[in-house]
């Protein structure tokens, strides 16, 4: 995927969402990643950090994984049952 079709992807996902910036470049996409209010978007957010380190060539990493269904139930019981 080139760059002008990232951007009209990202474009997309956003247009049903309230976000006030249309993305014409990384710094854009750089600029909506590292906006603390762009995480209410959690689908879009989610999917435009992946396009966003395919673009800029990071290694294949998921930093955006969907949170694991019970992961905190899991822990919180695990510490009330740990031997202090």
């Amino acid at each position: 995927m080139d760059r002008k079709e990232a951007y009209d992807l990202i474009n997309g996902m956003l247009e049903d969402t309230d976000y006030p910036i249309t993305i014409k470049n990384i710094g854009d996409v750089e600029d909506f990643l590292l906006d603390d209010s762009s995480r209410r978007f959690s689908d879009q957010y989610a999917a435009i950090g992946r396009i966003y380190d395919e673009l800029s060539g990071s290694p294949d990493i998921d930093r955006y994984p969907e949170p694991p269904i019970g992961k905190e139930e899991e822990e919180h019981r695990s510490a009330s049952n740990a031997n202090f």
